[in-house]
């Protein structure tokens, strides 16, 4: 499995607002990317070598708090096809509303794995 170049801690948001002020002014992370859709709104923030992305509304779990680690890869079904072999129990694969392609796997203790390939690349 080719991974790449992100990898990101996903956190659904009970107050978006407060959430996005405590990461960007109290933590002081820089702004990689947002979006404010009626179907919800995200924020990317760059830590360190990864990322933390806050959500709101689509893409986003009913309780708020952390919901799982995005992986990215190069080429989502062949990452599905290789985790399913090894044993995994992985959702098929499909096209999100925003266009990247995904699929999920429940680690031990209840962890979501969500490995996306980014639509255009980004």
């Amino acid at each position: 499995m080719e991974f790449g170049k992100q990898f990101r801690l996903l956190m659904s948001a009970s107050d978006y607002d407060q959430s996005v002020a405590f990461y960007r002014d109290t933590m002081g992370l820089s702004l990689f990317r947002s979006w404010d859709r009626p179907s919800g709104r995200g924020s990317v923030f760059h830590m360190g070598p990864g990322l933390i992305e806050i959500v709101t509304g689509e893409g986003s779990k009913e309780s708020p708090g952390f919901s799982g680690a995005v992986i990215a890869v190069n080429d989502v079904q062949a990452a599905y096809e290789e985790i399913v072999v090894r044993g995994a129990d992985a959702t098929e694969p499909l096209t999100a509303t925003w266009g990247h392609r995904m699929f999920t796997v429940k680690a031990p203790d209840g962890l979501e794995l969500i490995f996306i390939q980014e639509h255009g690349g980004d």
